[in-house]
């Protein structure tokens, strides 16, 4: 777009110099009256820009007038103004958003005929609807664009998603017009002949648009400008059908009266303009794709593009030639025009059945505009099988084996059909691409700008990308099953969001896989949790974010999966994520760098991993996993003594205590309790009897070393947070546990001594042995013998000296 002929701007450093908060990064393009340049935007937003500045001898009132229309207009397909220059600053310039281009086609329509020829009919609808809708748009705000043209028109990398740019030369309600007799304004071809026309001057140049998108060339061709004008002041356009074969008819009709000499034989808006250039279409099949050869067929299907008409077939002994676009040629020559169009063979076969007939006429094949066969619609959410037509694999969907388009409603929806899966992957990471959102971020369905996987949780379909940028948004799918890509654009994101999620049939809120979880945390205020959050947890299967109870934390959410599998490497992928050492104690919120993990128990019984990082922000996360629930948390704050604190206090452990003992009882091997473990803890009161579990092999060790016993563990109690009681054989063995785990002889622990640390012989209730007391670390410990019972019982974690020796004489046990 850099016109050689233009004399030389000032450099990208003279620029850069004077706009110092737009770091240049190269020039986009260049005309008489400006440069264009692509910036990077080093204020708060850190984006690319498109910055656009005057020449020096361009008329100020035109930049000053571009900058207006672009400050008072927002639309969906209207480049909006970001910032422009203020009164006192020089050079002026407006700032734009960049819109990039997806290839050779380049960003402008234009540049996109030059390199790919013409649209076809499909494309040129939609591009059209847009183009009127901005157009009427402006008019009812009372600007008239009057330079309508393909160079004007930026088509979104990957997408047909147009936007109207350059209302230099726009005029604005209240402004003097140009008189009859001037030199009209715009360019030649493109701009209507009459300079008054208002906006039947733009439904012209839409007409001039749309005659250029089908055709491939504008209406009018000439390298002499003045010899364009006076063609367009004496002549009416050739017919659209005289350069291009198979249009429906009528629309030679539709685009003429868009395009008459006469400004009030047009249709008085654009809108109504593609709404007859619709009316047209309907019904019938559009053009020829462009590019001519199709595709070998698939399933015994010929799928070769038809040429625009129909080829009849010669009866026996006749000589009835068949016809094709712009002309005919005989039955004979059949073999040589099908090579020549690269249609299989076996069409020629095909064609022949009829030649007994009245004269069958046979396609070469399905067309852009018909409708999709049923192996086809199958292959598409069933709420959008409704209203679907072939079109062009152009685009993104260039390695497309059939591409569709599906109407729903005011919605238009794009497919790419595709036989093998890298094309399809192919296709959906130039989108991700494009749009530069981070994969697993954000969440679709809620219509907030995203990548991830859908559905989040359960088996999965396939990929969803949404990415919202002047007013809209555009989302893009996949269906791996299906092999398909789908694109669609809307204005609302969450009315987008909403509409796909109904057409892909995510299940609403809650599953019941999500009350099952809610009802396992025992927490209020639990939603859906945001898809993007869990992309990288496959095999879950329902996930939730949930108020969190009290002060330290300021989000928590909970993660259910399918199988023991899938939990453990979700732990083990996100503590290798952040690099954290293993080993490291994170619950009291004091590790170096608040980064850690270590194992995780519940009464000495262990049930996961505790992982501690830095999240976005720096924020401290604590996640934790309960393998037996096959459940995984993570719990954001702001400090991490706090959020540490919390984690303690409230939900450490994911899920009432209660719960998490059932499912370690259930999956003991053997399963908790055998006979011998029952007996032992019908001598638990049942004050004590609190979620008791079997010990592991080493904590019982740890505990009575060698000797063989029974084992169990039971709390948190009135008194303490951890008990363990132990049935021996025989006494000797059990005042042997006794000794190594007190180590002296008095004073006696009921007399409450100053340092709580003591042992002597006891009487309780009937019950005898010994009773020894100590304190670690700000806890205080108890253990016990019971002569009769041979039972030891060790008690920890309690907080009060007093209240631990209320439990011990009341609700302790043994007995």
């Amino acid at each position: 777009m850099v016109d050689p002929t233009v004399p030389p701007f000032p450099d990208a450093a003279d620029v850069a110099r004077a706009i110092p908060r737009y770091r240049i990064v190269r020039r986009l393009a260049q005309t008489a009256m400006s440069e264009v340049y692509l910036a990077r935007d080093t204020g708060l937003h850190d984006r690319l820009v498109a910055v656009k500045i005057p020449a020096d001898g361009a008329d100020p009132a035109r930049f000053a007038r571009e900058v207006a229309v672009a400050a008072r207009l927002t639309h969906p397909n209207i480049i909006p103004l970001l910032a422009d220059a203020g009164p006192t600053e020089r050079p002026g310039y407006l700032v734009m958003p960049y819109v990039p281009g997806d290839g050779p086609g380049g960003p402008d329509l234009q540049t996109r005929l030059d390199t790919d020829g013409p649209l076809g009919l499909d494309r040129t609808l939609h591009l059209a609807a847009q183009l009127a809708s901005a157009l009427d748009y402006a008019h009812e705000a009372g600007v008239v664009h009057r330079d309508v043209k393909p160079r004007n028109v930026l088509l979104a990398g990957g997408t047909d998603h147009a936007y109207l740019c350059d209302f230099g030369i726009a005029k604005i309600a209240g402004e003097q017009l140009t008189v009859p007799g001037s030199a009209p304004f715009g360019t030649p071809g493109f701009s209507a002949p009459d300079p008054v026309a208002g906006r039947r001057g733009d439904v012209y140049s839409l007409g001039a648009v749309v005659y250029a998108c089908l055709a491939g060339t504008p209406p009018f061709e000439s390298s002499d400008t003045h010899a364009v004008r006076a063609s367009q002041l004496s002549t009416d356009p050739p017919p659209v059908s005289a350069r291009v074969a198979g249009l429906p008819p009528g629309l030679d009709e539709v685009v003429a009266r868009a395009m008459a000499r006469d400004p009030a034989q047009r249709y008085p808006s654009c809108g109504e303009f593609v709404t007859a250039l619709r009316a047209a279409a309907a019904g019938t099949a559009g053009p020829p794709v462009p590019g001519g050869a199709g595709r070998a067929a698939r399933g015994g299907r010929v799928a070769a593009r038809r040429l625009g008409a129909s080829v009849p077939v010669r009866r026996l002994g006749g000589s009835v030639p068949v016809r094709r676009a712009g002309g005919s040629v005989p039955v004979r020559r059949l073999g040589r025009l099908a090579r020549r169009h690269r249609v299989v063979a076996g069409l020629l076969a095909v064609a022949l059945v009829g030649v007994a007939g009245l004269g069958v006429w046979y396609g070469l094949g399905p067309r852009v505009g018909d409708r999709p066969d049923g192996a086809a619609l199958a292959r598409i959410p069933t709420a959008l099988r409704a209203d679907c037509r072939l079109a062009a694999p152009t685009g993104r969907f260039a390695a497309a084996d059939t591409a569709l388009t599906c109407r729903t409603g005011t919605r238009t929806v794009r497919f790419g059909l595709y036989d093998g899966k890298p094309a399809l992957d192919a296709a959906y990471r130039s989108a991700v691409r494009a749009a530069r959102v981070p994969s697993g971020s954000g969440d679709c369905p809620a219509g907030t700008d995203g990548e991830h996987r859908y559905p989040a949780t359960g088996a999965g379909i396939g990929r969803v990308l949404c990415a919202t940028g002047y007013g809209e948004t555009t989302l893009t799918w996949t269906d791996i099953d299906a092999r398909t890509v789908g694109t669609v654009v809307g204005g609302n994101a969450g009315a987008l969001g909403a509409a796909w999620s109904g057409w892909v049939r995510l299940a609403a809120y809650p599953t019941a896989a999500e009350r099952a979880l809610t009802g396992l945390v025992a927490l209020s205020g639990c939603r859906r949790a945001a898809a993007g959050s869990v992309d990288d947890l496959p095999g879950l299967t329902a996930a939730v974010t949930c108020d969190p109870p009290g002060d330290g934390a300021s989000s928590v959410s909970y993660y259910q999966f399918g199988s023991d599998a899938a939990l453990t490497a979700a732990v083990h992928r996100r503590s290798t994520a952040v690099r954290a050492p293993s080993g490291v104690d994170c619950s009291d919120g004091a590790a170096p760098g608040f980064l850690g993990v270590r194992s995780l128990d519940l009464r000495s019984v262990p049930v996961g991993q505790l992982l501690c990082h830095r999240g976005e922000h720096d924020a401290p996360v604590l996640t934790w996993s309960v393998e037996p629930l096959r459940l995984l948390a993570t719990a954001t704050g702001t400090k991490p003594g706090e959020l540490a604190r919390w984690w303690r206090g409230y939900y450490g452990f994911a899920a009432p205590t209660a719960k998490i003992a059932a499912a370690v009882n259930a999956h003991a091997d053997p399963v908790f309790p055998t006979a011998a473990e029952r007996a032992l803890l019908r001598h638990v009161p049942a004050a004590s009897r609190v979620d008791c579990m079997r010990p592991p092999h080493d904590q019982i060790t740890s505990n009575v070393g060698d000797a063989t016993v029974t084992a169990v563990v039971c709390g948190p109690t009135r008194g303490t947070s951890i008990v363990f009681y132990y049935q021996f054989d025989d006494a000797a063995s059990m005042n042997a546990a006794y000794a190594a785990n007190v180590g002296i002889s008095g004073p006696r622990c009921t007399d409450s001594p100053a340092d709580f640390h003591g042992d002597a012989p006891y009487r309780n209730d009937g019950a005898r042995g010994r009773l020894g007391c100590a304190r670690h670390a700000g806890s205080y410990t108890l253990a016990w013998t019971d002569d009769h019972l041979e039972i030891l019982t060790l008690s920890f974690g309690a907080t009060s000296p007093d209240v631990l020796l209320d439990w011990w004489r009341f609700d302790a046990g043994p007995r």
